[in-house]
């Protein structure tokens, strides 16, 4: 139960701190910490931090291929924030299997 409500408060905070981003990003004041990040381990990430949360909703996250290699220029952490999106998606149960695939390819 204790794991539950830590879990529900984690997600309040990164919700409130999602719609501080949204105002900051509208206001202009976004510091962005752009740097060389690695695709791969980056979306396999994002993939084991849904993983539970999809179970919920019977849906499997999974890399269909693979860029051995691959990376980006980009701040992870808000690049994460825009992947994790996929909860949005769980959530209103628009489909039963997501998949990530590499659109870079």
């Amino acid at each position: 139960m204790v794991e539950i409500a830590s879990k529900n408060s984690e997600r309040l905070i990164r919700l409130i701190n999602d719609i501080l981003d949204i105002d900051k990003i509208e206001s202009g004041k976004m510091i962005f910490a752009f740097q060389p990040v690695e695709l791969m381990p980056l979306l396999e990430h994002v993939i084991d931090i849904n993983r539970a949360y999809g179970q919920q909703y019977d849906i499997t996250f999974s890399l269909e291929s693979r860029i051995a290699g691959a990376w980006v220029y980009a701040d992870s952490d808000r690049l994460i924030q825009a992947l994790d999106l996929l909860r949005a998606v769980m959530r209103d149960g628009l489909t039963k299997r997501a998949e990530l695939i590499e659109a870079l390819a």
